[in-house]
C-alpha cells in the first residue's frame, strides 16, 4: 500500500485507523510505535500521492510525530524517505514550527 503509486484514499484512511485504534488499545496487536509510524505514513502517503489531508492533525503536530519517528533506527528506508519527504513539503508552506518540534 505504501510503496504504490496511487494507493486508493480509503485504504489509507482505513489503515490509519486501524493504526490509531492499536496504539490507543490496551490489548495491542502491534507495538506502539510500530502502529504510530503506520499512522504517520498513511497522512503521509494520501498527502504526497492524493494531496488529501486525512488527518485533523496541524502541522505543528504531524511534524512533531514524523521528526520523532524518523529518529527511530529500525525505519526502513521506504517509509523514511515517505516521512522525511512529507516533512520537507510541511517545512515549504513556510509555517513556523512549535516549540514541542524543535
Amino acid at each position: 500500500m505504501l510503496r504504490h503509486p496511487q494507493p486508493p484514499l480509503k485504504l489509507l484512511e482505513a489503515a490509519k485507523r486501524l493504526a490509531r485504534d492499536n496504539a490507543k488499545s490496551e490489548h495491542r496487536a502491534v507495538p506502539a510505535e510500530i502502529s504510530t509510524v503506520l499512522y504517520l505514513a498513511s497522512i503521509a502517503a494520501a498527502l504526497l500521492r492524493h494531496n488529501q489531508r486525512i488527518t485533523k492533525s496541524g502541522d505543528d503536530v504531524l511534524r512533531y510525530g514524523l521528526e520523532l519517528m524518523l529518529q527511530r533506527p529500525w525505519l526502513d528506508d521506504m517509509t523514511r524517505d515517505l516521512l522525511q519527504q512529507v516533512l520537507a513539503r510541511l517545512d515549504q508552506r513556510g509555517e513556523p514550527r512549535s516549540s514541542q518540534s524543535q
